[in-house]
């Protein structure tokens, strides 16, 4: 499979700490979008630049559908956002959760978690992994000015990535998972500490056999 173009090949070559050789095959990744993996992940500053620059790059796109974003949600009809709205918040979906999910197997976060994680609702998240999606989500929307995206569009962000994480949804498949599951049903599970039913850490409830009957004339 073809590796996909990245906006500014040469860009990598001129980051501090690339390493040609940790560059991977990232042909399914959104068009334009450079993996937080293609830097040296044991130089905390790199990491941190190349961090800053996958979110700006995310936030530039933001930008160019401010107007659209700050149309209020009960605005919208029937309480949901229009198709043009849908598909950017899917493009932030898929480019967030990418993101972070990156993050988290390199084991990059204490590079960047003094960038983003004082000054957002995520403190009060009540699992670390919804925490740090919504960290990345805030730090999007509110670094260098803020972008219409309403606080509670971002908590429910947050939730249904992180419990697309718990069943470790590959990328390509999070946007079907989301909207099979449902995106507001999602999100509730996340909150309610739920699995869905093929997950190995599903709930489920006790069989309760039939109970044996007695023989006339048996003891009590």
């Amino acid at each position: 499979m073809a590796a996909i173009d990245t906006v500014g090949d040469s860009s990598l070559l001129r980051k501090k700490g690339y390493n040609p050789a940790r560059q991977t095959d990232h042909a399914m990744y959104p068009k334009g979008f450079e993996p937080i993996s293609d830097v040296d992940i044991d130089d905390g500053e790199a990491v941190r630049e190349c961090f800053q620059q996958v979110c700006q790059a995310i936030r530039v796109k933001l930008r160019k559908h401010a107007a659209k974003l700050e149309e209020p949600l009960t605005e919208r009809r029937a309480g949901r956002p229009s198709r043009a709205i849908a598909k950017i918040y899917d493009d932030l979906r898929l480019k967030t959760y990418i993101l972070v999910r990156d993050m988290e197997g390199l084991g990059v976060w204490p590079h960047v978690d003094v960038i983003v994680a004082r000054t957002t609702p995520g403190r009060r998240a009540k699992n670390q992994m919804t925490r740090r999606f919504i960290d990345v989500l805030y730090f999007l929307s509110q670094a260098e000015g803020p972008i219409g995206l309403e606080r509670k569009v971002l908590a429910d962000f947050a939730n249904q990535l992180a419990y697309a994480h718990r069943h470790d949804v590959p990328f390509q498949f999070l946007l079907g998972f989301l909207a099979q599951v449902g995106f507001d049903e999602a999100a509730r599970k996340e909150r309610a500490d739920l699995y869905e039913p093929w997950h190995p850490k599903y709930a489920r409830k006790p069989s309760c056999g039939k109970a044996k009957k007695t023989s006339k004339g048996s003891p009590s």
